[in-house]
């Protein structure tokens, strides 16, 4: 396509699998401005952090994951291989001197052992219609809107998304786009349902002849006050670039500092509560034994 004198942004909308809409529109507002070299540097300083930032988080919810994968085998494992035969002898004794919880822990086990594979089956049936639902518009809309109200998660993808909205708002600027075809832009670029109305609304504002933070000031759920008091500053020294670059240098912080902690808050709660689940099931069992040996004169 470049052979055949096209531009770079023509030849990358021949390929729409390989570049989405908003990178090749970003790239044809640097062709129509003569900086496509700071353009393209700048895109590629974008997908790095965001692979870094992913690989951050990945490593991050590892050790997690395995933990509470190998915890939760064995405990399935206790239930349908360990726990049946203790529970056979158990049922010889009278059933008055079994206690209701050991009780209950046998009928469970015997659910597990009767209908484990249509629990499966259930299991994998819920998780895809759920995974169904949230790829529609009102299921990523009630998505995200619990994800930014829970205490701890909700500030790392409030951090996360004020990065994302920083990062492009500063490369879109660096392109030539006037405000009006940034926010435009970004509605693609940051395409969940909560900044939709969001987006929609500085984009009528600014054609009002509005700022944008006469826009943004009340959204405090998406643009914190901070983040709306500094927007009002480069907007009033025409300084937006250097104010979205303290944007990202004060919350590329916080998420890298949320994200290093998201493994250390969880691990301890997740061995609390297996822990505390794999005790009281000793307990039970060790009950039920001390039952049969006592039955037994031992």
């Amino acid at each position: 396509q470049i052979n055949q004198w096209k531009n770079l942004s023509h030849a990358m909308a021949r390929f729409p699998k390989y570049f989405d809409d908003a990178d090749i529109a970003t790239i044809q507002s640097g062709e129509s401005s003569g900086n496509v070299e700071s353009i393209l540097s700048m895109l590629w300083a974008e997908y790095n952090y965001l692979m870094v930032l992913k690989n951050k988080f990945i490593g991050a919810l590892t050790y997690p994951a395995i933990l509470m994968t190998v915890s939760l085998g064995a405990i399935i494992a206790l239930f349908v291989f360990v726990l049946p035969a203790i529970f056979d002898i158990a049922t010889q004794l009278d059933s008055s001197k079994i206690p209701r919880l050991t009780l209950k822990l046998k009928a469970f086990s015997d659910f597990l052992i009767a209908h484990g594979m249509w629990l499966l089956w259930l299991i994998w049936f819920g998780l895809f219609a759920l995974f169904v639902f949230a790829s529609t518009q009102s299921g990523q809309k009630i998505l995200y809107s619990t994800l930014y109200n829970l205490p701890i998660v909700g500030k790392m993808v409030q951090s996360y998304y004020l990065v994302r909205f920083a990062r492009y708002s500063k490369i879109l600027l660096g392109s030539g786009m006037n405000y009006r075809d940034v926010f435009k832009m970004l509605s693609n670029v940051i395409s969940i349902p909560i900044f939709t109305p969001l987006f929609e609304k500085i984009i009528t504002w600014l054609e009002r002849g509005q700022s944008i933070y006469d826009s943004i000031q009340y959204e405090t759920m998406l643009i914190p006050s901070t983040v709306s008091a500094l927007i009002k500053v480069g907007e009033k020294t025409a300084s937006l670039d250097a104010t979205f670059d303290t944007i990202i240098s004060i919350y590329s912080e916080e998420l890298d500092s949320y994200i290093n902690n998201l493994s250390k808050m969880i691990e301890p709660i997740m061995l609390v509560i297996v822990g505390s689940v794999i005790v009281l099931i000793a307990l039970w069992v060790f009950w039920v034994i001390m039952s049969i040996m006592d039955s037994v004169g031992i």
